[in-house]
Order: structure tokens, then C-alpha cells, then sequence
């Protein structure tokens, strides 16, 4: 859930646009007045926001003067970003590894050493974009 999202509301029934979602403290708050908070685990989610329409709300939040508008902010702003994060630590893990064993061997590294880590990249990868 993020800043754009349509969720359910199981205990109200109502549908609510996400202005932000505070997964580490599992509350969120739907756009509207009066500002409230609900339980992350209280809402279903009925359609994801795109990383534009995200991004486009973050911005209309933040000039809104909403006094909560620095939580949309401060949160992830895209999937895609999250994910590009994900896979860049992820490669330079990769490139440490490549790059150490070469300096402490002194050799340039081999392909296959740069074959055997690659699983693991991609594992550590695929772990951290689902977090």
C-alpha cells in the first residue's frame, strides 16, 4: 500500500484514496477531511496507483498544505524506485565481492567467479524488492 492506492475500509465499507502508508507503525490515512489514521491490516487494497499517479499525488499532497503531507513525502515514492534500489545494492554488493577477490588475489577476476555470485545477486535482489 502507498500513496495513491484505492483501499477498502473492511470496518467502515468505504473506499479511500491512500495518502500515505506507515508500514513500520501499520497505520495509513486516507485523503479527505477531517485527516484520520486506520490500520494497515483494516484495509484491502482495490487498485494500485502507478508510479505517475503516485508521484502526481505526493506533489498535489505536499502543495495542499495538509498537515500530515510530509508522511507521503517521506515514504517509498514508487515501486520502481524501491525496486531500482534493491537491484543497485544488489550489483554492488556484486562488484565488492568481484572487486576485493581481485585485489586480495591480485588477478583480474575470473568469469566464472563473476557467475558464481550472480545467484546470490539475484537473490538478494529478488529478497529486498519484496520487503
Amino acid at each position: 500500500m502507498r500513496t495513491g492506492d484505492i483501499v477498502l475500509h473492511r470496518p467502515s465499507g468505504e473506499e479511500w484514496l491512500v495518502a500515505w502508508a506507515d508500514h513500520q507503525s501499520g497505520y495509513m490515512a486516507p485523503c479527505g477531511w477531517p485527516t484520520c489514521e486506520a490500520k494497515i491490516a483494516d484495509c484491502t487494497i482495490v487498485r494500485e496507483a502507478d508510479d505517475n499517479d503516485s508521484d502526481k499525488l505526493v506533489d498535489e499532497l505536499s502543495r495542499s498544505g495538509r498537515s500530515d503531507a510530509h508522511r507521503a513525502a517521506a515514504a517509498p515514492l514508487s515501486r520502481r524506485g524501491r525496486m531500482s534500489r534493491a537491484w543497485l545494492y544488489a550489483l554492488l554488493i556484486a562488484l565488492l565481492y568481484v572487486g576485493l577477490f581481485g585485489n586480495l588475489v591480485g588477478i583480474v577476476p575470473d568469469p566464472a567467479g563473476i557467475l558464481l555470485v550472480l545467484p546470490a545477486v539475484i537473490v538478494f535482489g529478488a529478497e529486498a524488492i519484496r520487503k
